[in-house]
C-alpha cells in the first residue's frame, strides 16, 4: 500500500504497471488487484475506469488520491492535482466519471459530455467542455475549476 500511496505522490501519469509491481513485491496480480479494490473502497485512492469496462481485474484507466488536497503535501504534478480535483468533484456530486476512451478527444466523460481539464491556456482537443483552473468567469464552452464546489 506504500508503494502505490508514494507512486501516486510523484507520479505525473496516474496509472500503475501491474506486472512491474507484481514483480518487486513477489505477490501475484489477484492480491495486487484485491489491495487495490479496498484502496479504492476505503476512498485511500479514486479510481477511475473506461465506460464499460466490467473485467472483474482491472487498473482502471486513471488513479488519483482519494483526497486531491494529498497533491500539495509532495511534488505532485498540478495537471493530476486538477484532474483528481474534478473526478472528485462529479463523484462527490452523484455523477459516473469515466476516462476518456481516446485521451486525444479529452480526459473524461461525465454524463456523456467529453471533458478536458487543465490551466488557463488549455486547448479543448475534442472535447465538448474545459474546465479550467486560473480563470475567473465561464465563457462559450470553459468553466472555470472553482464552480464545480456549487455541485453539492
Amino acid at each position: 500500500m506504500n508503494a502505490v500511496v508514494g507512486f501516486l505522490a510523484i507520479s505525473k501519469v496516474p496509472t500503475l504497471n501491474i506486472e512491474r509491481m507484481c514483480r518487486d513485491w513477489g505477490i501475484g496480480k489477484r492480491k495486487l488487484y484485491e489491495l487495490l479494490t479496498v484502496m479504492n473502497a476505503t476512498g485511500v485512492i479514486r479510481i477511475v475506469y473506461r465506460e464499460n469496462d466490467n473485467r472483474t481485474f482491472s487498473k482502471g484507466e486513471k488513479i488519483f488520491f482519494g483526497d486531491p488536497a494529498f497533491y500539495s503535501i509532495g511534488t505532485g504534478n498540478i495537471g493530476t492535482r486538477r484532474e483528481a480535483f474534478v473526478a472528485q468533484s462529479f463523484e462527490d456530486a452523484g455523477r459516473r466519471v469515466f476516462a476518456c476512451a481516446d485521451e486525444r478527444n479529452g480526459d473524461f466523460s461525465v454524463d456523456g459530455k467529453i471533458i478536458e481539464v487543465g490551466g488557463r491556456s488549455k486547448k479543448p482537443k475534442k472535447a465538448e467542455f474545459v474546465i479550467r483552473d486560473d480563470t475567473d468567469l465561464p465563457y462559450s464552452n470553459s468553466i472555470p475549476m472553482w464552480t464545480l464546489g456549487f455541485q453539492y
